[in-house]
């Protein structure tokens, strides 16, 4: 099968886990320090998350867009001291928010309403690496696995 490919966009900076808003709109992705929004109309770029700026010494990684696109869920680590959240930004990098949640929760998800995230946990009660649920302020973290 031949595909042919009409529009074809570079991105700004190498990254990982890219993910399209859920109207296709556009486009976010993380390269550690930094967490990239890509206009899919206008093919522009920019930073929405500096860790530079807003968090030194921390990798920001795994973003996820709300379940109406207009802001992002992503994670925190800080190098030197293995700390770790999850934060919010709306995609124009205005109105960052910590959730300030106890342990480490990768690869965050929202729930198809928006009004609760999934997450690979560990920590805070939990014994090696979980599945918890919790709600979308991070409020009321619960354990959907047991495995030790």
């Amino acid at each position: 099968m031949n595909r042919e490919i009409n529009d074809v966009v570079a991105l700004p900076e190498p990254g990982s886990h890219i993910v399209f808003s859920p109207e296709g709109q556009h486009l976010a992705y993380s390269t550690f320090d930094h967490i990239w929004v890509i206009d899919m109309q206008t093919k522009v770029g920019r930073v929405v998350v500096d860790q530079h700026s807003e968090y030194p010494n921390v990798l920001v990684e795994n973003p996820t867009f709300s379940h109406d696109g207009k802001w992002l869920l992503f994670g925190l680590t800080w190098d030197d001291t293995d700390e770790f959240d999850l934060a919010t930004v709306d995609i124009d990098g205005s109105n960052m928010v910590r959730l300030h949640i106890k342990g480490l929760n990768s690869r965050p998800e929202f729930s198809p309403d928006g009004t609760q995230i999934l997450s690979i946990c560990e920590g805070d009660g939990v014994v090696g690496f979980e599945i918890c649920i919790m709600n979308s302020d991070g409020r009321e973290r619960k354990h959907l696995t047991n495995v030790e």
